[in-house]
């Protein structure tokens, strides 16, 4: 081509993708410029200089940028250079849609690489020190936000340029296919720069770290406001909105709907610390269980709950789960528990589960006489009868009664009395013979203070192998140191015996939701020599 002659069409229709690579890489340079300046401006803390500096009688002055005008700036510097490429690619000649259609990818390939040179450039800035404080994350929110843009560029044109074909019938099968990635790929990226939005956000909040491990770890009972974590995050939350609020000024909704998000990720954060702690402390607390461990937390637990559901509801962090410390909440409920005062709860569990179960006629079943003998301070249950044992295919069988009361008052927790029969029929009277009368004596005497229960067993004895396990029945006796109301009063032992007064109950098998309580799944994880007592007792499939 001779000098100052027009450049013929076929260099750009044959090269086009020589070119807009030509051009790609000139906007990166323009790229490492920009963030040149932004050193500059963010950390030497100058501007270009635009006239001389003041002067007293109001000559021009040195114009330098506000330094909340610096991601504007850098941010319609980007743009323009991503504009710049886009209009390349228009300019361009193409041998085909198909050709036009692949250097429109190729752009968007190259623009994406752009983008991660700028932001990796700007992160070496501010990451010098592995933290981000409030301002330099909400810069870095607003700065990825703005590139938002970028997008835009490449969708308008594709659409333009969709509609374009199709108005010339030129679409072809493999084109469409084409264009629909486009498209996709535009929001695979714009998906990216969402995550980049998150991940600054978690780096910000991981300077917090220690500062919310140090929170959960104070063992101090008593706290002035200031020395709390709420009144820490409540600080921190108000920073985060300030600072976007500031931001996003002409944006208001954007800059709520990033604060929000934020004051969401500090959140997290705390409660992720705190999950970790708590979790702690329950694996300490099975080596050697001191419930008063959790008595801090069980405090605190409740307070954190009413905080985070009134941050959600004033609409200070985005829409949450309140799931898992409502559940630490519960657990704690547990975990702070004596084992005396777990069992009383599993057992007043168990009697409500057996009475609503629904009664079946072929159930087995027992009648008994519960009755307070007034003199002696003491309950007495007499098992009367039994019916519709199930003998199977046998003439006989051996059947034990085992009953035991609770709170024991001996050293050897959970003791049982029990009493074998030898039955030939589905149905048998007890107290015909008065040798064969089956009594369990309750003193109350040292059971005032609480509750008191009684707990009858029905199993089936075998003389080469185990015993196997028929049902029980529990029966609560007193309550908060008093008698149930339904249990009729006597002057002594002899009137009881004498009464034909009797209730009857069937001996079913409960099912297995009682043991899946809160309160039976703590008693079986801890180790003390009471809890080992009362979980071999209801380990009903090895019967001895």
């Amino acid at each position: 081509v001779k000098p100052h002659s027009k450049i013929p069409t076929t260099v750009f229709k044959d090269f086009s993708t020589a070119w807009l690579n030509l051009g790609i890489k000139k906007a990166k340079v323009q790229i490492r410029r920009l963030i040149s300046q932004v050193r500059q401006d963010e950390i030497d803390g100058h501007h270009g200089i635009h006239g001389m500096d003041a002067e007293i009688n109001g000559h021009h002055h040195r114009d330098k940028l506000h330094e909340d005008d610096h991601v504007s700036h850098q941010l319609i510097t980007f743009l323009g250079i991503s504009d710049s490429c886009w209009k390349l690619w228009e300019q361009l000649t193409y041998a085909s849609c198909d050709e036009k259609m692949k250097c429109f990818l190729m752009l968007v390939d190259g623009l994406n690489d752009l983008e991660k040179c700028f932001i990796q450039g700007k992160e070496k800035l501010y990451l010098v020190d592995q933290i981000l404080d409030v301002k330099e994350m909400t810069n870095q929110v607003s700065l990825l936000d703005g590139l938002r843009a970028k997008f835009r560029q490449g969708e308008d044109r594709l659409l333009t340029m969709k509609k374009d074909i199709e108005e010339s019938n030129i679409m072809s099968a493999e084109l469409e296919i084409q264009i629909a990635k486009g498209f996709e790929k535009l929001e695979q990226m714009r998906l990216l720069l969402a995550e980049e939005i998150d991940r600054y956000m978690d780096i910000y909040v991981r300077k917090y770290t220690k500062t919310f491990q140090a929170y959960v770890e104070d063992k101090r009972e008593k706290k002035e406001y200031e020395d709390t974590v709420i009144w820490f995050i409540d600080k921190n939350m108000n920073d985060i909105h300030k600072s976007f609020d500031k931001k996003f000024v002409r944006e208001e909704d954007r800059g709520k709907y990033y604060s929000k998000k934020a004051c969401l990720k500090l959140w997290q954060h705390f409660e992720a610390i705190l999950t970790e702690h708590f979790e702690r402390k329950k694996e300490r607390n099975l080596e050697k269980n001191k419930p008063e461990r959790f008595n801090i937390l069980k405090e605190e637990v409740p307070e954190l709950l009413t905080v985070k559901q009134t941050a959600i509801s004033s609409q200070i962090m985005e829409e949450t789960s309140c799931q898992a410390l409502q559940q630490m909440q519960e657990e704690l409920s547990n975990l702070t528990k004596t084992t005396p005062e777990l069992i009383s709860e599993f057992l007043r569990i168990k009697e409500n589960e057996e009475k609503l179960e629904e009664s079946n006629a072929d159930d087995t079943g027992i009648s008994y006489h519960l009755g307070y003998i007034k003199g002696e301070d003491k309950v007495l249950l007499e098992i009367k009868s039994i019916f519709k044992l199930k003998l199977g295919d046998k003439d006989k069988i051996t059947i034990e009664f085992r009953t035991t009361v609770y709170p024991q008052i001996s050293q050897k927790p959970l003791m049982d009395t029990r009493r074998s029969y030898t039955m030939q029929q589905e149905s048998h009277i007890f107290d015909l013979d008065e040798s064969n009368r089956f009594v369990t004596e309750v003193p109350l005497q040292e059971r005032r203070e609480g509750e008191c229960f009684i707990c009858v067993d029905l199993v089936s004895k075998h003389p080469l192998r185990a015993s196997s396990f028929l049902g029980d029945i529990v029966i609560q006796v007193a309550r908060n140191g008093e008698l149930t109301g339904d249990i009729p009063e006597y002057e002594n032992t002899k009137d009881f015996l004498a009464t034909a007064n009797y209730q009857r109950r069937q001996i079913g098998r409960e099912g297995e939701e009682v043991y899946k309580s809160k309160q039976f799944v703590e008693l079986k994880n801890r180790k003390d020599d009471l809890a080992k007592a009362f979980n071999k007792w209801q380990r009903k499939s090895s019967i001895v």
